[in-house]
């Protein structure tokens, strides 16, 4: 699904001293006269966690809290093409 966005980035703050974490803002995109939240997740990080492009990933939730896993790729096949939707 294309949409226009508008993204509001605030600061972003990642070092080695946080192993295991990282801090990101929650961004707003503007989409059908709406503002909505987004969190944006990118980098060699990702892929050295093994989220490979064209992955597929369960998040879990509840009140304040995202829990984000890898599917096996035998669950789930691999998105066709360079995206996902």
């Amino acid at each position: 699904m294309a949409c226009r966005a508008v993204w509001n980035w605030g600061e972003i703050y990642m070092s080695n001293d946080n192993l295991g974490k990282r801090s990101l803002p929650v961004c707003t995109i503007h989409q059908d006269g709406k503002y909505w939240p987004v969190i944006r997740l990118q980098g060699r990080w990702l892929q050295r966690l093994g989220f490979e492009a064209g992955s597929r990933i369960e998040v879990e939730y509840s009140p304040r809290l995202l829990l984000i896993r890898l599917v096996p790729s035998e669950q789930s096949p691999r998105c066709p093409g360079s995206g996902c939707s």
